[in-house]
């Protein structure tokens, strides 16, 4: 749920000059061009922003395909992305997991102060779900804080044994603090990335 347009707007020039246009998805519907359960057959969240490679197909050789794009993507972003942003998180000293069955490369949703925590509460979760890697950016520290909360709640209620899920493949982050990573990221043209590591296998 998108604090204002505005936000979205900011973040998603910056997105898109990082990882070009193709690969950058606005209120993503994830069941679009679907092939697997994931269709409109079934409730379809539409993440804020999704950055691809994607993960649409059920056949295995195209699910692995989609995963190993993945994959050279994450390893590719890991040092000057991925790692910044964990810095600024609320886990800066912690390991990350990541999805090892993801819809995208990146799930990211922006919450502002008026949706309910049953709103934040499925946007965290949406992240983790559909991303290697989810991103919650929170509008100001009260709204980041509030998140962290919701985040605490589902891993507490992992260790006291009512779920065998832990959320630990999501940074939360404040706008501000995401932004000046991205304004501070070089080009990582997504479609770059995969021909040249497709050129390395030939």
């Amino acid at each position: 749920m998108s604090s204002s347009r505005s936000d979205d707007e900011e973040i998603r020039a910056e997105l898109e000059r990082i990882f070009g246009s193709d690969m950058v998805k606005f209120n993503w519907d994830i069941a679009k061009q679907s092939q697997d359960l994931m269709n409109h057959q079934a409730y379809s969240p539409q993440p804020d922003f999704a950055i691809g490679p994607f993960n649409l197909r059920p056949e295995e050789e195209e699910k692995h395909r989609a995963l190993s794009a993945i994959s050279v993507v994450y390893g590719h972003c890991h040092d000057a992305f991925i790692e910044p942003i964990r810095r600024i998180s609320d886990v800066p000293n912690q390991g990350i997991a990541s999805n090892v069955n993801p819809r995208c490369f990146l799930a990211i949703e922006v919450e502002g102060p008026t949706p309910t925590a049953k709103h934040k509460l499925g946007g965290l979760i949406n992240a983790s779900l559909l991303g290697r890697i989810g991103i919650m950016v929170g509008r100001d520290e009260l709204v980041t804080n509030r998140i962290r909360r919701i985040r605490n709640y589902l891993n507490n209620a992992y260790s006291l044994q009512k779920t065998d899920w832990r959320i630990d493949n999501v940074f939360i982050v404040e706008r501000e603090s995401f932004l000046q990573v991205l304004r501070g990221t070089q080009d990582h043209n997504i479609d770059r990335i995969l021909a040249s590591a497709h050129d390395d296998e030939r």
